[in-house]
């Protein structure tokens, strides 16, 4: 699967069932949506693809705060195309923020080949989000465009979707995140070079810097490290810096180097606060408890 440009430079040959969002985290709610836009595509011969943008829209209007981001662009195209999806297109997002939600569907999609919309009920389109599901179903009916409107996914209580689940991460309750999810939180990166002092102790580790995620409160972790796809439980220290978040992991059973190397790291057990000590005895003992109950939790 590739990652294009939309619109393409021509319309494709054949026809296409499309649904529209940020996907940020691939959540269950997102999950229901794409199977329903597999299912059209298998039934009607339709290319299945998702019209998207890399990062939230706060990103691309100049806000100083961000919105954290759930997973990176890479790891959503990944699992898109995991879920059976032919082909990610990205949207200019500066290009169609003053569209008018007719424009949208009329200019942008219905000519290039677009025959059947799967959404969200909440889904929104247009300048200022003035289109909504009202108008979707009215143009396309016109167009003579399929369109399903998936009704929000509810667990316990709450829709869900993204922003809930950043809330529930940055709160620590990684459970309930992996709930929603539908698999652990995790995050991907280059491991970089550390002080070594891990190694030192006798609990080598890998280091990376992470930056634009969503995290949980700093502490000490079980979750496990994924490389070149053999998982490995893992002990992991999450502390705050001042221009990033640094997670150190040493990894059970695993004794190669990874400097450099792309790792998968899921978060998902908190084990205890981070304490501070300068007695090396203290803190070998904290790191033996730890790696104990990373056996006993993974």
């Amino acid at each position: 699967m590739k990652l294009k440009i939309f619109p393409p430079s021509e319309p494709p040959s054949r026809y296409w069932a499309v649904s529209i969002g940020v996907f940020d985290g691939v959540h269950l709610g997102h999950q229901t949506i794409i199977k329903k836009l597999k299912e059209v595509g298998e039934k009607k011969g339709y290319r299945r693809a998702i019209l998207t943008f890399p990062y939230p829209p706060s990103w691309h209007m100049g806000n100083k705060e961000l919105v954290p981001l759930l997973m990176s662009p890479l790891d959503k195209l990944k699992i898109l195309r995991k879920m059976g999806v032919d082909t990610v297109f990205c949207l200019d997002f500066h290009e169609i923020k003053e569209m008018p939600p007719a424009d949208f569907l009329l200019r942008l999609l219905f000519p290039y080949s677009v025959k059947h919309i799967v959404v969200g009920e909440n889904f929104r389109f247009g300048k200022n989000k003035q289109g909504d599901i009202q108008l979707l179903n009215k143009l396309c009916k016109k167009a003579g465009v399929g369109v399903d409107i998936i009704p929000a996914l509810v667990k316990k209580g709450e829709v869900v979707s993204s922003s809930r689940i950043r809330e529930l991460v940055k709160e620590g309750r990684l459970r309930e995140a992996r709930e929603l999810l539908g698999r652990p939180f995790f995050v991907t990166g280059i491991v970089s070079a550390g002080k070594g002092v891990g190694r030192h102790l006798g609990f080598p580790t890998l280091n990376l810097k992470l930056r634009h995620y969503v995290l949980p409160p700093p502490g000490v972790y079980a979750g496990r490290v994924k490389v070149k796809g053999e998982s490995f439980p893992a002990a992991i220290d999450l502390r705050k810096l001042r221009k990033y978040w640094c997670l150190e992991a040493h990894l059970l059973g695993f004794g190669g180097n990874l400097y450099r190397k792309k790792v998968e790291v899921s978060i998902e057990e908190f084990l205890r606060d981070r304490e501070k000590t300068e007695d090396i005895t203290k803190l070998k003992s904290l790191i033996r408890r730890d790696i104990k109950m990373v056996e006993e939790l993974l």
